[in-house]
């Protein structure tokens, strides 16, 4: 079976893990060959191998009636998932190479709040690849039934509690270190999965599409209204309740959302007092080429769109440069020339008779071919000998072996006679 592409017919099922009619595409899910493919989507981009070729990602949900949404909290499980990813993000580690995270500490160079693991998951956990490929409801909704599973949930966490009940340690210690013991002893139970393994593959899994729907400005993503600062751990030792990181203020849009989801790649630390410890610290990828003053790194969502690119940790990224009309390459790492004409960020027009000519950090306006500057009157002008000399070159261009480069120099400069 091929899967569907975007706009195409959906069949309907009455789906038994929701127990409601989804719209679902056929989809080869167990695929692991490495082959190149030449498929393309222009959402995704180009898949790298075939699996990725039946992954077709929509952006919207079509033909949910209203049932769909009746009696669900759609903010209520995006704040629910969040918890669950955050502590995917900032506790767990790869899986599918280490036993344990005392070795993932020794031995691996970064962790899962700094990049997705890499390398990539070779396949999707199955049920979120089916269900979250058919949009961003269908999507939500199996995570909202799969989390409903799972311990400990975002409700029972102590962190929670404690902020909603306005408890303090001096009032309600006690009661306090009682929640946070069985918020720690649950922290081993991995149902509804079969292990840690199939618990990493899923997290991940969800990761990818919650991040990439973050990015994709989901508006339901904008805010959470509710604190996201913390590591989805019961009660820390260092933060209490709250970590205070600046980039899970629920007041920016999509921080909270981004900070839950998605690794951050200008700020690859687990907690900063101040966005400065980001752009201070020595994993500052715009560090590296840049001087103190100018190291601010950007994340732009609009130009990380493309799925495959984001899951791989292939993601572009923006720093100050030194000079105006430089800009950061991801692909070089280092601040190239912008090429305002091929952008369209000249006032070169051909109403004036003038071209774009791109300078290093800037521009210039000359006058296209045929016209000269007139000083006084600081416009192009006609001048009518090279445009004689245009016009009679190519009366005699077919029958002569020179280009019309080579006739029109020569007739400039004398060589020949076509006046």
């Amino acid at each position: 079976n091929k899967s569907l592409e975007i706009g195409e017919t959906w069949k309907e099922y009455d789906d038994p893990l929701l127990g409601i009619p989804l719209k679902f595409n056929n989809l080869v899910t167990n695929i692991s060959s490495e082959d190149e493919t030449d498929d393309y989507n222009p959402i995704v981009g180009a898949p790298i191998n075939n699996m990725w070729s039946n992954l077709y990602l929509l952006t919207q949900d079509e033909n949910l009636d209203e049932s769909f949404f009746l009696n669900w909290d759609v903010e209520e499980t995006i704040r629910d998932a969040a918890y669950y990813i955050r502590d995917h993000k900032f506790n767990d580690f790869d899986r599918r190479y280490y036993r344990n995270m005392s070795d993932y500490e020794k031995t691996s160079s970064s962790r899962l709040y700094q990049e997705f693991a890499k390398p990539r998951l070779k396949s999707l956990h199955w049920q979120v690849l089916k269900y979250c490929n058919g949009g961003f409801f269908q999507c939500l909704k199996y995570i909202d039934s799969m989390i409903k599973k799972t311990s400990p949930k975002r409700l029972d966490d102590i962190v929670y509690v404690i902020i909603k009940n306005n408890w303090s340690r001096k009032t309600h210690n006690q009661q306090i270190n009682v929640l946070d013991n069985q918020c720690r002893s649950s922290r081993d139970n991995y149902s509804p999965f079969q292990g840690p393994l199939e618990r990493f593959q899923w997290r991940t899994s969800v990761s990818y599409y919650l991040c990439w729907y973050t990015i994709l400005n989901r508006p339901e993503m904008k805010h959470f209204n509710e604190s996201c600062d913390n590591f989805a751990n019961c009660l820390d030792d260092n933060y209490f309740t709250n970590n205070k990181d600046p980039r899970a203020d629920d007041k920016i849009p999509f921080a909270c959302a981004f900070y839950s989801f998605c690794p951050d790649p200008c700020c690859p630390l687990k907690v900063v007092s101040s966005i400065l410890d980001c752009s201070k610290s020595l994993l500052n990828p715009c560090l590296i080429n840049s001087k103190k003053e100018y190291n601010n790194c950007y994340f732009p969502f609009e130009n990380n769109y493309n799925f495959n690119s984001l899951i791989s940790n292939k993601l572009n990224l923006t720093c100050d440069c030194d000079e105006p009309g430089y800009e950061w390459s991801s692909k070089f790492g280092l601040c190239i020339d912008i090429d305002e004409c091929s952008t369209n960020l000249h006032d070169c027009w051909p109403e004036s008779h003038t071209v774009c000519i791109n300078l290093p950090g800037s521009f210039d306006c000359v006058c296209e071919l045929g016209y000269e500057y007139d000083n006084e009157t600081e416009r192009c002008k006609n001048n009518y000998a090279v445009q004689n000399v245009l016009r009679q070159s190519l009366s005699i261009v077919s029958s002569t072996p020179q280009s019309l480069f080579d006739i029109i120099v020569n007739a400039l400069t004398k060589k020949i006679d076509i006046l």
